[in-house]
Formats: C-alpha cells, structure tokens, sequence
C-alpha cells in the first residue's frame, strides 16, 4: 500500500487500517467499541466490514503527531 495514496482507495480493510495507525487489527476494533471518535466500520454484505478511507484520513489529520522513540 505504500505506493498507493490513501485517498484512491474507496475502503479499508482492517488490517489496512491496523497498519495505518502501526497498531493490530485487534486493537482497530476495540477503539471502535470504546466508542471515542474513532470512525465506524461501513458493512459489506453480511461478512465484509471496512472503512471509508476518506473516514481514515480524516482521523489522521485530526490526530496529534506522536514522536517515535528509539530505546536500547
């Protein structure tokens, strides 16, 4: 997905969102239980859950940049 822009694709997998973020797809969905602003999933028929990229993105952006530390 690097060489493809966030904003050309019309929905996200769990696992697409998970590495967005640099957290488990696990973790994508507690947030949306924990119910705080995180986007909701869009279903697709009856087992397909996805989310709207423009949703992603704009969670992104709303999002405060966090440094990245290296330890050892």
């Amino acid at each position: 997905m690097a060489e493809t822009s966030l904003s050309s694709i019309s929905f996200l997998t769990a696992k697409q969102v998970a590495q967005i973020f640099g957290v488990t797809p696990k973790t994508i969905y507690a947030w949306v239980r924990a119910d705080r602003g995180f986007p909701k999933p869009v279903r697709q028929r009856k087992r397909y859950t996805r989310w709207d990229s423009r949703d992603i993105l704009a969670e992104l952006n709303r999002r405060p940049l966090e440094p990245r530390t290296s330890e050892g």
